[in-house]
């Protein structure tokens, strides 16, 4: 008589699996998304950047539009842009961008 058995899994390891799947397929997207940035801000610094570097440069973009576009906004909220702004283009400065 045959005797089926069923090889059984951690759970804790099923879930490694799961976040090392999900955190690779992340920065596979990233890395699709951000690829053509990186080699745009290149042309144009005329230098080449890592992908650190366009993330850091696409993070003070960001910061930049948040603190300019939007019209009418509290005081505080500006100041709350100004300082991300600030502290984007001190990180981006500190990275050589």
């Amino acid at each position: 008589m045959e005797r089926n058995t069923i090889v059984q899994q951690n759970p804790m390891t099923i879930l490694k699996m799961a976040v090392d799947y999900s955190q690779n397929t992340i920065k596979n997207m990233v890395g699709n998304l951000v690829k053509p940035l990186q080699k745009y801000y290149a042309h144009v610094l005329e230098k080449e950047i890592t992908t650190r570097q366009t993330l850091l440069l696409l993070n003070a973009q960001t910061a930049f539009i948040f603190g300019v576009f939007p019209v009418e906004c509290p005081f505080m909220l500006r100041v709350l842009f100004g300082v991300w702004l600030l502290l984007a283009v001190l990180k981006c400065k500190k990275e050589g961008c």
